[in-house]
């Protein structure tokens, strides 16, 4: 089972069900494993076809194939388009079948591929999102691009999981669709036929009787290995359109791998051939099995490859680069401007060309919506400004390529300074180190982020996972950091997420998040004074946990509060206790951000010094924990600068042997950092990445990534400092999973690709 209940959403096109074929005792013969299906009754869709007067059945279709799913004996929950933009709802099911839902919103897109990337499954048995209900007449609106030709045709988030391309869809037409031997789901569909005591030998689904019936082209995407044929599609027909369209053998059927999930999507629709069985289309083979009993093996055996784990997809790469080459007469500038996709997906988006004459005014601006490029093409556009005589002086023309689509956009910016009658062939900067750069999508790298700090933190402890956990505790700390980091070890103590408030209101969200039953918090601990976290937060978690089981652990000052929670760390763990400690400036606490998953994982307090001095608070602390302790150590966080010689020798003077990772800057500090701790104990299996500019989040993913005994590395949230990138490199066999804590605002996508070029 996937970490959550998971749910194959199964997306088609499906026919009236008419009650033939097998007998139920035939049924009976195979059982369907333990998986919870979802299966959407597509209103919305119903409607956007009414709309246009389209004629389609899509309810009857989606109907027909719940039913027999419900007959077949597996456990079928029908669920709305609305359930499909709440990912907690997606998250209760292994399997979700959704037939003909092509009128999608784009947050139901989103949420389903985020489902998907989390390990959920999805089955397509026919026509993925094609339009958003509402947008879909504007070519500036959000909404998926219909009539591209061979270029983005119908792009949109769903695509990138099912790894294929559209290029169109035809008929109505006959075909035939044959299966590959040895794939899991055909091998799936033929355990099924014969538990049911059907001959096996001929798996092909022939829709040769009239009309006919549609069909989409495809082309699974080229540059990995995500997408695998598992049907082969072949016309019998012409269909009725312009276009000379002719496939033989291409894609009837394709599985995927998404990050941590799958999809099935079949480009024909195997539900006509369960309810279409009437004398003209009966379709009984040589071998006496009828197509319908065929039919509803495939989609049953892709339920269960979907809902299924294993197997490491490639990354996907979004990148849709932009340059021009320019001729400059007298009288005009014109320019070739190319689109070029280096990535190995389909990308669509906004074309603009704009030139700024010599005083700066902008004397021209051209746009072009919904241009698209499939991977590895290029395509060429004309561009011009004339006039009847240019002026003297420099021209700025420039040339931008903004790929689109909810929280997809990217930008590349290009651009030439030309002077009248300079000539031909003038190239754009080809500088693309100036742009935002490619986005990359790879399973091994995840992302746990929110709209804020708070937010993050709860993403964070989900991520974590393990709930729930002994004991019950939540460690709940300020969001402005010295408290925060404190506060790692004691709640490594007691496995417990580290979880961030505003100091005067505990969130909606993060209120919801503490109650939810399946977390199984009872008791909370809070770290850090009222100034920190006010008497209405301990208040409202009180009204949650009961005022017994809410605790505070708080000083004076951010000294006196690391103190104690020192002092109460060594009091909880006894005997258990192993004496290391961590000691950084209290004024500096960049150097040790990436100390948090060390504290966190060996239950290593977190103390805070001056440059030149030990505080009172600080240095009472250190005299319980060294107290009947072996051998106590400490390791320093930064160099001299933040914490001096002096300070380093008064500790080693008590007793404690005493190391430091001091490095040229905080990225080199904290690289310095995750070499003590792995030449110890620590591993590079999971790493973990955040931002050296912004703080809180490196200090709640400490919870998350030193569960498992991790290392913290950290960015300066646009590119890879050079001491992490070493580190990586040097580390790259070893590293199983990167997991990144915050936004795309703390840690860019940049950061991300550069990590994966590091990875093998």
């Amino acid at each position: 089972m996937k970490r959550f209940l998971a749910a194959v959403l199964v997306f088609s096109l499906v026919v009236p069900f008419l009650a033939v074929g097998l007998p139920d005792s035939a049924f009976a013969a195979y059982t369907p494993p333990a998986l919870k299906v979802a299966f959407v009754r597509s209103t919305a869709t119903q409607a956007w076809v009414d709309s246009y007067h389209r004629g389609y059945g899509v309810l009857y279709k989606e109907d027909a194939l719940y039913n027999y799913l419900v007959r077949a004996g597996w456990d079928v929950t029908s669920i709305s388009d609305a359930d499909l933009e709440n990912i907690d709802t997606l998250r209760q099911y292994d399997v979700v079948v959704l037939m003909w839902v092509f009128a999608m919103s784009p947050n139901a897109a989103n949420t389903v591929v985020r489902y998907v990337g989390e390990g959920g499954g999805v089955v397509v048995p026919y026509a993925s999102p094609r339009v958003a209900p509402g947008v879909g007449g504007s070519e500036t609106g959000d909404h998926w691009v219909r009539i591209m030709n061979y270029e983005g045709w119908e792009w949109g988030p769903l695509s990138e999981v099912y790894q294929t391309m559209f290029i169109d869809d035809v008929g109505a037409l006959k075909y035939v669709a044959r299966p590959t031997w040895g794939d899991p789901i055909v091998t799936g569909a033929s355990s099924i036929l014969q538990s049911r005591g059907l001959d096996a030998s001929d798996m092909s689904l022939w829709r040769n009787q009239n009309p006919g019936s549609w069909i989409e082209y495809v082309r699974p995407l080229t540059g990995n290995v995500n997408a695998v044929k598992f049907m082969s599609l072949s016309q019998l027909t012409a269909p009725n359109v312009s276009n000379n369209y002719n496939m033989s053998n291409g894609p009837g059927a394709v599985r995927s791998n998404y990050l941590k999930g799958r999809s099935a999507y079949f480009y024909f629709s195997p539900t006509d051939f369960i309810i279409n069985q009437d004398g003209s289309g009966n379709q009984t083979l040589p071998t006496g099995v009828r197509q319908s009993d065929i039919a509803g093996a495939y989609i049953e055996s892709a339920i269960v490859w979907a809902a299924g784990t294993g197997g490491r997809p490639g990354a996907l790469i979004r990148d849709g680069k932009t340059y021009a080459t320019i001729n400059v007469s007298s009288s005009g500038i014109y320019a070739n401007h190319y689109i070029a996709n280096t990535g190995n997906v389909t990308v669509t988006g906004t074309l603009y060309f704009r030139v700024w004459d010599p005083s700066g005014r902008l004397v021209k601006q051209a746009v072009r919506y919904k241009i698209g490029r499939e991977p590895g093409s290029t395509y060429r556009y004309s561009q011009s400004y004339t006039t009847s005589r240019l002026a003297s002086g420099r021209y700025r023309v420039e040339f931008e390529y903004a790929t689109t689509y909810p929280k997809y956009e990217r930008r590349y910016v290009e651009f030439a300074n030309v002077y009248r009658s300079q000539g031909t062939g003038i190239p754009t900067s080809r500088d693309y180190v100036k742009t935002t750069g490619p986005f990359v999508v790879d399973p091994r790298i995840t992302r746990s982020a929110g709209i804020n700090r708070y937010s993050t933190s709860l993403a964070i402890a989900d991520a974590a996972g393990g709930y729930p956990r002994a004991g019950g505790y939540v460690v709940i700390a300020g969001g402005d950091g010295p408290d925060a980091l404190a506060a790692s070890s004691i709640a490594g103590s007691y496995d417990a997420p580290l979880i961030l408030t505003d100091a005067t209101t505990l969130s909606a969200a993060t209120d919801l998040w503490l109650q939810a039953p399946a977390r199984g918090f009872q008791k909370a601990i809070i770290v850090g004074g009222r100034g920190a976290v006010s008497d209405a937060v301990q208040a409202r978690l009180e009204e949650i946990f009961g005022a017994a089981d809410v605790t505070r652990i708080a000083g004076d000052d951010r000294y006196s509060t690391a103190a104690a929670v020192a002092v109460a760390l060594k009091e909880r763990l006894g005997s258990a206790y192993d004496g290391g400690m961590i000691v950084t400036n209290g004024s500096a606490l960049v150097d040790a951000a990436g100390a948090s998953a060390i504290a966190y994982g060996r239950r290593w307090p977190i103390l805070y010094v001056g440059r030149d001095e030990i505080p009172t608070s600080t240095a009472d602390a250190m005299a319980q924990l060294t107290s009947g302790v072996r051998s106590p150590s400490a390791w320093i966080a930064g160099g001299t600068g933040v914490v001096g010689d002096g300070v380093s020798a008064d500790i080693a003077s008590r007793g404690v042997t005493v190391q430091r990772a001091a490095g040229t800057d905080r990225y080199d500090t904290g690289a310095r950092f995750a070499d003590l701790a792995t030449a110890s104990g620590s591993t590079w299996s999971l790493l973990g990445i955040a931002s050296g500019v912004n703080l809180a989040d490196a200090l709640c993913l400490g919870s998350y990534v030193g569960r498992t005994d991790g290392v913290i590395l950290l960015t300066n949230g646009q590119s890879l400092p050079t001491p992490s990138a070493t580190r990586i490199r040097a580390h790259k066999s070893e590293i199983v999973t990167v997991t990144v804590g915050g936004g795309f605002g703390a840690v860019a996508d940049d950061a991300c690709a550069a990590i994966l070029n590091l990875l093998p």
